[in-house]
This record gives structure tokens, C-alpha cells and sequence, in this order.
């Protein structure tokens, strides 16, 4: 068995309350020894007889005053684990002393997690913040602990942020992405959003694609299109294809530039693509024949190159663009995570295509959008018989010019690149 630490300072001050009732003990054994032999001197007549009394007497007096002493000492010789062993530790002073110790040892504990505290302030680990929390046990001031806890809980928000951050370092994943824009742009301390955005900047650099940030004009065979990458492009991002209606042909694609220079650029979430094909001022569309497969043709070589996330491929288009969007869905099923056609007919539907895929149509009710509207329902109706998840958004008051640009909101932008397939 280990030996007793004798500074336990609950056991000493017992010790100390069973050595004062011994010694209370001892002191009225010994007063009534020697009230016996006054006794026996007082009445004796006979001296040989008071002699053997006394020869008895007053060695039992010495032994009751030294037994305990006797006893502590031989137990503290046969068994060094017996509390009898710190008996002789058993006074204030010796206590006074350990609790000098004990506030010196508290006072330094305090002042380590309390550095480590500051430390965690800056680095914002989870691993620190557990071992602090470890830490906190070894105090013994419950209101220190209680101050200390508190201003982890404060930090707790931010540190769970940054182990996100880690997180996505190694396993990325787009929906934690946008959870964590959305949480950091919700902090309202600026020093700690700071420091987080710091720390949201390494993530990008965790896997970045070696590519130009900016807006570039770009073709491929037949087709040219618009390319919109953001500051910080990373791999498995998502991508964004939208189709352009009769009067957004080449530089009249007002759409691509809004969305361009407005917050599509600014946003980090994805890759922005507008093609437009070369024959399209020769009277052809995006139902003319072959114009889709050459479409398809690009989107697959962006997704490769860019090294896009192929489960959140979202494609959009307005007016005749909707066409195309409704058209190239049904033709390559299960293809797009979000598909988000704007007032428009489709010319080949097949409703069992978008049984893996997102659909939220949306038209007006104002002249040619009566008719939109009826059919855009149709489609989600049937949509949804076949297993699909599909919604449909009417906006009254809204004519068919009117219309255009309705993809250019926050809410429906977030809701596309919220949307992964359905597997």
C-alpha cells in the first residue's frame, strides 16, 4: 500500500480533535491516580504497605501520561499507512503552513489557466478549450471557477466556428461552408469576426483551384459564355449555369452582368457560368437541334476542369432560356442538384427526369404569364406524381418583361446552393 500522505489537512484536524479528547482523557485518569495515592498517604498507617502502593501507583500515573506517545510510535513504526503515523503532524501550525502551500499551489494553477485562457483567446481551439476545461477541476475556489467557466461560454460560439473551420480543411463539405458564412457574418464582435475571417481565409487556401479570379469572356467550339469566378475559388465548389432568353444574346446578356458585378462576385460559394452559341443570331434557340448536347458538352468540361462538386451543378434560365433548362433536364436526367426555370413552356418534357434533382418554377400573371403559369404548374404537378420535389411561385402583378432577373435574389440563390441530389 502507498504511504499516508500526511498533508491531508481534513485528517490532521481530526487528528488534532481525537489527540485533544485523549489528552482530556489522560489528564483526568492521571488527576484521579494521583487523588488515589494523596488518598492512600493521607490514611496509610502502614509505610511498607504505602510504599507498594505508591511503587505501583506512580509508575501506572507516568505510563497513562506517556501511553498514547508509546502507542503512536510503535503504531507509526508497524504501519507507516496508519493515520497514527501523522499524528505528530497534528498541530495549527504544521496546518497554517499547508494552507500557505495549498493558496501558493491554487494562486500558480489559476495563473496557468488563466494564460491558457488568453492563449485560447487568439488560437480559438477546441483541443485547448477542453484541456482548460480539465484544468478548471484542479481548482479548489468555486467563485474562480464559476468566472473562468463563464468566459468560456462566451468563447464557446467562436470556437466551434473555428473547429468547423478544421473540419472543412480536411473533409469538405459545402452546406458547413454556408452554415459558417452565415454564422460569422452574425457575430457582432468585431475582433473575434476579424480573427475568424482569418481563419475562413485558410480554408480557401486548404484547397485552392490554381485558377484567375475575375469575370472573363470565353468560348468553347461553338458556344461563348460569360465566367464568373470568385475571389477565392476553392475545389468542390458549386456551379451555377444560367440561359438567356431571345434578348440576352451576346453583350446584350444584361443578366450575366448584373449578376457579374453585383453579388455574384462578391460571393464565395460558387462558380457563375451564361452561355450563349454562335448560331443563335442565325434565328437557332436552345431547342434547335444539337444546341443542348453542345451545352452539356461545356457544363461537363467546366465541371472537370474548375473541379466542380458534380452534386450541386444548378441551372437556371428566363424565357426562352427556361426552354432550355426545362429541355436539357429532361433529356440528362438526375444531372442537376437545383433547376430553377423562369417563365417559359418547356418543348421536350419529361416529368421522370428530375426525380433526383430540385425544381422551383416561377412565372407572373400578367399577359403571356397566364399561360406560363399554367403550364409551369403542370410540369411541377407531374413533377411531383413521379417522385420529383418540385414547387412552383406565382408573382402577381408581374408581367412577362417584368419577370427577367427574377433569379438574381438572395433567397432563391441560397435555397439553389443549399440543394445537393436526391440520391
Amino acid at each position: 500500500m502507498p504511504i499516508l500522505s500526511c498533508d491531508d489537512i481534513t485528517l490532521l484536524r481530526k487528528l488534532i480533535e481525537i489527540n485533544n479528547i485523549i489528552n482530556l482523557i489522560k489528564f483526568v485518569l492521571v488527576i484521579l491516580v494521583i487523588l488515589t495515592i494523596i488518598y492512600d498517604v493521607l490514611r496509610s498507617k502502614d509505610n511498607k504497605s504505602l510504599y507498594h502502593r505508591l511503587l505501583i501507583k506512580i509508575p501506572l500515573t507516568l505510563l497513562i501520561f506517556f501511553l498514547s506517545n508509546i502507542v503512536y510510535k510503535v503504531g507509526e513504526m508497524i504501519d507507516n499507512t496508519s493515520p497514527l503515523a501523522c499524528l505528530k503532524y497534528a498541530n495549527n501550525d504544521y496546518i497554517n503552513h499547508l494552507l500557505e502551500i495549498e493558496k501558493n499551489n491554487e494562486n500558480k494553477i489559476i495563473n496557468e489557466v488563466n494564460a491558457k485562457v488568453n492563449n485560447l483567446k487568439n488560437s480559438l481551439s477546441i483541443n485547448e478549450y477542453n484541456t482548460i476545461l480539465e484544468d478548471i477541476n484542479n481548482i479548489k475556489d468555486s467563485s474562480v471557477q464559476e468566472s473562468i467557466k463563464k468566459e468560456l461560454f462566451n468563447l464557446k460560439q467562436y470556437i466551434d466556428i473555428k473547429n468547423t473551420i478544421d473540419e472543412l480543411k480536411l473533409n469538405y463539405d459545402y452546406e458547413k461552408h454556408i452554415k459558417l458564412l452565415e454564422s460569422i457574418s452574425k457575430i457582432e464582435d468585431n475582433e473575434y469576426k476579424d480573427k475568424l475571417n482569418k481563419f475562413f481565409l485558410e480554408l480557401h487556401l486548404a484547397n485552392p483551384l490554381n485558377i484567375e479570379k475575375g469575370i472573363f469572356e470565353k468560348t468553347y467550339r461553338n458556344m461563348s459564355y460569360y465566367e464568373v469566378i470568385p475571389p477565392h475559388p476553392l475545389e468542390n465548389m458549386a456551379i451555377i449555369i444560367y440561359l438567356h432568353g431571345d434578348g440576352g444574346h451576346g453583350k446584350n446578356n444584361y443578366n450575366t452582368y448584373y449578376m457579374a458585378n453585383g453579388s455574384c462576385y462578391k460571393k464565395e460559394e460558387f462558380i457563375y457560368i451564361a452561355p450563349t452559341h454562335k448560331d443563335f443570331k442565325n434565328g437557332k434557340t436552345w431547342e434547335s437541334q444539337g444546341i443542348i448536347d453542345e451545352l452539356k458538352e461545356l457544363i461537363d468540361k467546366i465541371v472537370i476542369d474548375y473541379k466542380i462538386d458534380k452534386e450541386r451543378i444548378i441551372i437556371t434560365g428566363e424565357s426562352r432560356g427556361a426552354i432550355g433548362v426545362w429541355d436539357i433536364a429532361s433529356k440528362y436526367s438526375n444531372y442537376f442538384s437545383a433547376i430553377v426555370p423562369i417563365s417559359c413552356r418547356a418543348s421536350k418534357f419529361n416529368p421522370v427526369s428530375f426525380k433526383n434533382s430540385y425544381v422551383w418554377a416561377f412565372s407572373g400573371d400578367q399577359g403571356m404569364e397566364k399561360d406560363y403559369s399554367n403550364m409551369m404548374q403542370n410540369y411541377v404537378n407531374q413533377i411531383n406524381k413521379n417522385g420529383g420535389n418540385a414547387k412552383y411561385t406565382k408573382i402577381p402583378g408581374k408581367s412577362h418583361g417584368d419577370m427577367m432577373g427574377t433569379f438574381i435574389n438572395d433567397e432563391i440563390i441560397a435555397w439553389a446552393l443549399s440543394q445537393r441530389k436526391i440520391s
